[in-house]
């Protein structure tokens, strides 16, 4: 019997992964680009000018920077809005960031902390769908641009130029 007990443990060790053998994502760092041509690029661009707005290459597996679409109040005024979401680290943590360009593609700002959710433009608001009204779950805009300081999902967010 002790011998059917060694040799098990013999298998079993064989096939064991320690833990410094598992490689965390592909560091290949994927970058996509999703949305209409050629505004998406521009804004891209200019996002790019933003200091720690974007991981370094190696740092993170994927990422998704995706135009939402165009906010527009009664006054003629809008804004591009874009979802910067960056994927890192052994449980595919997610860093998603909203962010608010002008109408003429300069980068205004961003929310940060979104949580996952998905936004979508709702004439003079950002809203998402999968958030109940009463736990926040819409970003007004107003002759000034987003309001500084929302709720979304029972979460404060401020919007950081």
């Amino acid at each position: 019997m002790r011998a059917i007990c060694l040799l098990i443990t013999i298998l079993l060790s064989l096939n064991s992964v320690h833990a410094e053998d598992v490689q965390c994502g592909s560091q290949r760092s994927i970058r996509k680009i999703i949305g209409p041509e050629p505004i998406t690029s521009k804004l891209r661009a200019e996002a790019k000018k933003i200091d720690d707005l974007f991981f370094e290459n190696g740092k993170f597996d994927q990422e998704e920077f995706s135009y939402i679409g165009i906010v527009k109040i009664s006054s003629g005024k809008s804004w591009h809005i874009v979802l910067l979401e960056t994927i890192w680290g052994c449980s595919d943590r997610s860093t998603p960031r909203l962010l608010v360009f002008s109408e003429n593609i300069h980068y205004v700002g961003k929310y940060s902390h979104l949580n996952g959710r998905q936004p979508r433009v709702d004439g003079t608001a950002i809203v998402f769908n999968d958030i109940a009204p009463d736990a926040g779950n819409r970003i007004p805009f107003t002759e000034e641009g987003p309001q500084f300081r929302v709720l979304i999902d029972n979460d404060i967010l401020v919007f950081n130029k």
